[in-house]
């Protein structure tokens, strides 16, 4: 269908010709379409009959103006919208009217052909169904498809916007359409897709999504959809992307990447666009990075589309079984999130289906068999009971039958039956599984409350023998055991006595033969033995022992008779009654039972044997697992202990075991690995037993400083020294608080484009006895690969009060300005939270901030133009920093009454390369304290100062209407101070009128003792120096406040004026100018007024 060329913009003339009544032309039937309370359906039935009974190229030209004119309207309303809902509505009717006529021709011809064989007919019914396919589309369509694509590339947005919503809408309500259409349309919306307005890209991609080739990895509208998905600027425009992009093996990496989308659009759409899919069309790992980036994500609304959508759609897809759920996304790697998502799914499970499948694997000792014992089972069972362990906790219900837990001993059993008997060797994977199980059997165990004795014993053995045991080498695995361990024994000494016996049997193992046979090989360690006959070897050794501690005794007790010892020999009599009392339960000795023949006593040899250090010794393990195992142990103990010094034990394992792994690295069998690993752990024991003893962190300080430089170690070095100086503070370590000196470098000048970086300092070495350096090299690993940790404890620092220096929050502001901090969302989230909370909570940050504020913009305008912080904006800078200094409850000077005074003496003195503009507009923010006229004269003066310094006109505009404020502000204080006293001096003459009606009323009741003119002199006299003084006073305040006063003053007037300076001053508003003009005459009649009391009549002055 060819398309009319014309191609104006006009609004179209109305008709000429008149109609009939009850006809209505184009032109008018879209002028009802415009209003609110036409029904287009209606007229959309008009519009057919019209379109019926006019002729195609007539009716067509007549539309086309009319949707010229609906498009060329330079509005955004609710008409232009109606008649764009009326086109479409209209152009899709005559569509599927045509389409259903079209049908029931061929239904019609269909019903003709019936006598024909069936298979035929599916035949023929299958070619006509494509010859369906391959018929056009209807004119009207083509049409004005065609005219829009003729239209789309106009100057005015507006007008391409309403192009693609157009299409948009037409093609959404179309099945097909034609080839030349479709390669039309790929071709201009591509171009608008890459247009310049956001809202005319989205339309584009809501046009244009239904062309994609799922199947091509190479399709065009695919690779622009990605393109856009990735880079583009428009939020709504990646949105739209999100919605309609096919989701498959070529899009799925672009998809990923906008899980950490800024928009919370973007993101809360990718993932109903992600549960539109099949769980198994994504590999286990993007199903994990799914879930847990959804659930974790910081909007609500996006993690209730995970929790509300995505969740429920992919456990559906699963048939509602939480095992193959938990199958899908490998539970092993996934703990946490897998999880959250389970209980996320029982919240909604109404028909509590997961304890249904939870009894069904259970045995009737409640107990998993052993043989069947996998990840996601455990990982389930330790989810079901924890589940109803919580429910019963909210109704104050503990009963373990309704928690599904078994017997404490028979669990205890079952995990020992499960760990402790395993094989010597297992693969590595294997292993992980098994430990991983492990951990959530453990974990339930947690879920007791310990009251049954025999189980809890069960339970503290199982603990030893678990730590004992070589199998026990993951470090998740040892945090968990030390943790049950600490509820089953929750005295701390007790409870430090016992791990040190463990530590001590792994560090010095018992050498003996017995130990090579396979029964007590290491990665098998058996319960106690049951009672019963002891073994003949065992029992004749022992035997041998006795024998000779009692010949010792008798002759002990012998030689204590002879010498007249009778206490000793009473003691040793005891001893040597209980000695022949163990020989004759041996059976050996003089004692004998009838059952049992008198055994021989052992041999010479035999007790020399067994007294041999050879035969039976303890040896110094060189094992870097077994010695890493053992750090472990300390280091969860250490962090759960409730302990707040040193006992003596700590002080053994310290001495014993942490220091001598800190020399690790000179054994040279080791691997450099295993090597790095002990170093890390001894550094991490070391510095948690500092944490507890003040002494031993001042000698240990030097160890850590120096292994700063052992990048292996340094996180955790680092880590050590912020605790401890948060802990003791800086002065402990003889470093002192105000450390700038250190931080400034010799030059005096830091460039940022230095290899050194923004925070390069001037630090030499760090000594024993000085370790005020220390601060200056810490703030220099902000710029290493360290920096998250290095600014973390600094800010820890600055905030509890440890440390006070400007030069460093200088630094740290202008880090947190620089675009290369701006890609780490960790640090821009960390600074942003510290400097929030320190200006608002700790009560020397105004000061510092207001200190650090001119540093910092300095170092961003002296940037070079090749530095990463000449990007910054200063202006935006200055702006952030002045709300942080604003204190709205301190006492004069305020912040910002330095801050200005710093700006203007900057400005005088030329020492900065900032843009005078912009500090000038940055005093017009401060909250300046105008209503103290000492402040408000100083930043007068300067402010004239700086007037005369400047060059620009435009600064010099900017700083006269900042002098003339300040002016206005003191004129201001001098009208309220006046108009004070005025009020003062009037209430005074009326409380001396009413004292002296008193007085009068007072003599003559007195019958007039003292003469009535002396009384009235008297008071004349007084009344007359009242006046005076407050005369003086008034002329005082006037002086001062034109500074005529200065420091010469005489004492007695400088305690006037702190007197009249403590009064309160109301502050009108700033006057007029001809107020201000008039000000010196009107200052000059009150004190004129106020100078000259007049005298009071005598007849005013009675009654």
């Amino acid at each position: 269908m060819e398309v009319d060329e014309e191609d104006t913009f006009k609004r179209p003339a109305p008709p000429k010709d008149k109609k009939e009544k009850g006809n209505f032309s184009i032109y008018e039937i879209f002028n009802f379409a415009q209003k609110e309370e036409t029904d287009l359906n209606k007229l959309v039935k008009k519009m057919l009959e019209m379109f019926k009974s006019t002729d195609f190229n007539k009716f067509t030209v007549d539309l086309k103006k009319c949707i010229q004119f609906v498009l060329c309207s330079q509005e955004k309303c609710k008409q232009v919208d109606k008649c764009l809902t009326f086109i479409i509505k209209f152009v899709m009717k005559i569509v599927s009217s045509d389409q259903v006529k079209k049908h029931e021709e061929k239904k019609a011809r269909n019903e003709s052909k019936l006598e024909n064989e069936e298979t035929q007919n599916e035949s023929k019914q299958d070619n006509e169904e494509s010859d369906d396919d391959d018929e056009p589309n209807h004119p009207l369509l083509r049409y004005i498809f065609f005219f829009l694509f003729e239209i789309n590339n106009v100057e005015d947005p507006l007008i391409r916007y309403r192009v693609c919503f157009l299409l948009a809408k037409l093609l959404a309500e179309c099945s097909q359409i034609d080839d030349d259409i479709f390669d039309e349309l790929s071709r201009t919306m591509l171009d608008r897709i890459q247009d310049k307005v956001a809202n005319v890209r989205v339309q584009a991609v809501n046009a244009v999504y239904k062309l994609q080739d799922k199947t091509n990895p190479e399709c065009p509208i695919k690779a622009a959809f990605k393109f856009h998905l990735a880079v583009d600027p428009s939020a709504d425009v990646r949105k739209s992307v999100v919605r309609y992009i096919a989701i498959n093996v070529d899009t799925v990496s672009v998809i990923l990447g906008r899980l950490d989308d800024t928009s919370d659009k973007v993101r809360k759409h990718l993932y109903l666009s992600i549960a539109k899919q099949n769980i198994n069309n994504f590999t286990i790992r993007q199903r994990q990075t799914f879930i847990k980036k959804g659930l974790q994500d910081r909007n609500p609304s996006v993690r209730s589309a995970v929790e509300n959508t995505l969740l429920p759609v992919w456990f559906s897809r699963k048939s509602h079984d939480y095992l193959e759920f938990l199958n899908s996304v490998d539970v092993e790697v996934f703990e946490k999130p897998a999880l959250q998502a389970l209980e996320i799914l029982a919240k909604k499970d109404e028909k509590r289906s997961f304890a249904d499948q939870f009894e069904a694997l259970l045995n009737d000792s409640c107990l998993f068999p052993l043989d069947q014992i996998t990840p996601n089972k455990t990982l389930f069972w330790r989810f079901v009971t924890s589940y109803l362990a919580k429910e019963d906790r909210a109704v104050d219900d503990e009963d373990e039958d309704d928690q599904k837990l078994p017997k404490l001993t028979d669990f205890a059993k079952y995990i020992r039956a499960y760990y402790l008997n395993k094989e010597k060797e297992v693969e590595v994977w294997k292993q992980m599984q098994t430990d991983f199980n492990l951990i959530q059997l453990l974990t339930i165990v947690k879920l007791y409350d310990f009251k049954d004795e025999v189980g809890r014993s069960h339970i503290e053995r199982l603990c030893i023998d678990l730590l004992k045991c070589a199998h026990v080498t993951a470090s998740e695995l040892i945090t968990t055991i030390i943790e049950l361990f600490a509820l089953v024994v929750r005295n701390d000494e007790t409870r430090l006595n016992i791990i040190a016996e463990v530590i001590s049997d792994l560090r010095e193992p018992l050498v003996n033969p017995v130990a090579d046979s396979p029964a007590a090989s290491p990665f098998t360690i058996a319960p106690p033995p049951a009672p019963g006959p002891r073994p003949h070897h065992f029992s004749s050794i022992q035997q041998a022992r006795l024998t000779v501690d009692l010949d010792v005794m008798e002759d002990a007790l012998r030689e204590a008779v002879d010498e007249g010892d009778f206490e000793q020999a009473k003691e040793l009599c005891q001893k040597v009654s209980e000695l022949k009392a163990k020989l004759a339960a041996l059976g050996g000795g003089e004692v004998t039972t009838p059952t049992q023949p008198q055994r021989k006593a052992p041999t010479e040899e035999q007790v020399a044997m067994e007294e041999d250090p050879a035969h039976n010794q303890r040896t110094v393990t060189n094992d870097p697992r077994v010695i890493r195992k053992c750090l472990r142990i300390l280091i969860e103990t250490f962090q759960i202990i409730r302990l707040d010094h040193l006992t003596p034990t700590l002080r053994s394992l310290a001495e014993n075991v942490v220091m001598p792994c800190m020399m690790s690295e000179n054994n040279d069998h080791w691997d450099v690995n295993e090597a790095l690993a002990v170093r890390r752990d001894s550094v991490e024991a070391l510095g948690l037993l500092c944490v507890l003893d003040e002494y031993l962190a001042v000698g240990r300080m030097p160890v850590f400083v120096v292994l700063l430089s052992n990048p292996a170690v340094t996180d955790i070095c680092l880590k050590t020294i912020f605790d401890l100086l948060c802990k003791y503070g800086l002065e402990v370590f003889g470093i002192n608080s105000m450390i700038d000196e250190y931080l400034t470098p010799s030059s005096g000048r830091i460039r940022v484009s230095d290899e050194a970086g923004l925070f390069r300092v001037n630090v030499e070495t760090v000594t024993a006895e000085d370790f005020t350096p220390l601060i200056g090299m810490l703030v220099r690993l902000v710029d290493s690969e360290h920096r998250n940790r290095a600014l973390v404890g600094l800010c820890k620092l600055l905030f509890i009060g440890r440390l006070c220096s400007s030069v460093l929050l200088s630094k740290l502001i202008v880090f947190w300005f620089s675009p290369d901090s701006s890609s780490d969302l960790y640090v821009q989230q960390q600074l942003g939270n510290f400097f929030s909370k320190f200006a608002s909570v700790c009560p020397q940050a105004p000061n510092m901030l207001t200190e650090a504020t001119l540093p910092s913009i300095n170092l961003i305008a002296e940037a070079p133009p090749d530095s990463p912080l000449g990007e910054v904006d200063v202006d935006n800078a200055l702006k952030l920093l002045i709300q942080l200094t604003c204190q709205q409850k301190c006492t004069p000077p305020k912040p910002h009454d330095v801050l200005a005074r710093d700006i203007l003496m900057s400005m005088i003195e030329r020492k900065n390369k900032v843009n005078q503009l912009i500090l000038i507009k940055a005093l017009h923010k401060l909250e300046i304290s105008y209503n103290c006229s000492d402040i408000t004269e100083e930043l007068l003066n300067l402010a004239k100062t700086a007037e005369n310094t400047l060059r620009d006109k435009g600064a010099i505009q900017k700083m006269k209407v900042f002098r003339l404020f300040l002016e206005n502000q003191i004129s201001n204080i001098q009208k309220s101070t006046l108009i004070n006293t005025r009020n003062t001096m009037d209430t005074r003459n009326t409380l001396s009128q009413h004292h002296s009606r008193a007085s009068s009323q007072a003599a003559s009741s007195m019958g007039n003792i003292i003469p009535e003119d002396d009384v009235f002199n008297e008071e004349d006299e007084a009344s007359q120096d009242k006046a005076n003084e407050l005369a003086r006073r008034t002329s005082l305040l006037h002086l001062h406040s034109a500074g005529v006063v200065q420091e010469g003053s005489s004492d007695e007037e400088q305690e006037e004026e702190s007197f009249i300076s403590r009064r309160p001053i109301i502050i009108p508003p700033t006057p007029e100018p001809s107020d201000v003009e008039d000000t010196d005459d009107d200052t000059a009649s009150v004190c004129s007024e106020v100078s000259r009391p007049k005298r009071m009549k005598r007849s005013e002055r009675r009654f």
